[in-house]
């Protein structure tokens, strides 16, 4: 990580924050005269706080409830699709990956419905790249960036990734409220997809 990544990715809520050896200890032992009635891990809260704003962590968190909407449609397709009893279908999916659900409902449809295949096609597109957005609010560290050149307020995300194309690769991104809304939204037409989908299979599906 870039020397001053760190600085952006807490608020230095106190002096000892970020600092080696004993940091903790020192901080633990200055927030205790300052406020002697906090507990430890009370003290641990302040000292690992995000600098993110809350409206920022609001719309991060509308992604992930978003993904969990788009998450439980493919399942019922997947349900729908492997024609068990609820349970049946449940032992089988409750425990895989979301790219695995997408590569079982995918072998079902061409399986049962290969008509469908291309339809689908083109929804798991949507899907994936749902997927990929998602992966990449939920998995960067964040912090506070300010103001941008424009005056909005915007956060910054960064992630070392390691690709055999590219190698290693320092990525550092800053994002408005607006453009974290706008990955929930493309989310959610997926979700919209795969539900509107599902249904119009033929039935006894």
């Amino acid at each position: 990580m870039p020397p001053d990544a760190r600085l952006i990715m807490h608020k230095p809520n106190h002096q000892f924050q970020g600092t080696p050896d004993g940091a903790f200890e020192k901080a633990t032992l200055a927030s205790k005269e300052s406020f002697p009635t906090m507990t430890n891990d009370e003290i641990k809260i302040i000292l690992k706080h995000t600098a993110v704003p809350d409206n920022f962590l609001a719309e991060i968190g509308r992604v992930t409830a978003h993904f969990a909407l788009l998450e439980y449609d493919l399942i019922e397709l997947t349900h729908q699709l492997l024609g068990l009893s609820r349970n049946m279908a449940r032992a089988i999916t409750s425990e895989l990956s979301f790219r695995g659900l997408q590569q079982l409902a995918a072998s079902l449809l061409r399986e049962r419905f290969p008509s469908e295949v291309e339809k689908f096609e083109s929804v798991l597109a949507k899907v994936s790249k749902a997927e990929e957005r998602r992966n990449t609010v939920s998995h960067s560290l964040w912090g506070d960036g300010g103001k941008s050149k424009d005056g909005e307020r915007v956060i910054v995300r960064t992630k070392y990734t390691a690709k055999q194309k590219n190698g290693l690769k320092f990525v550092r991104q800053e994002l408005t409220a607006s453009d974290l809304r706008g990955v929930a939204y493309q989310i959610s037409i997926a979700a919209y997809e795969v539900e509107q989908f599902r249904n119009q299979l033929p039935s006894g599906a």
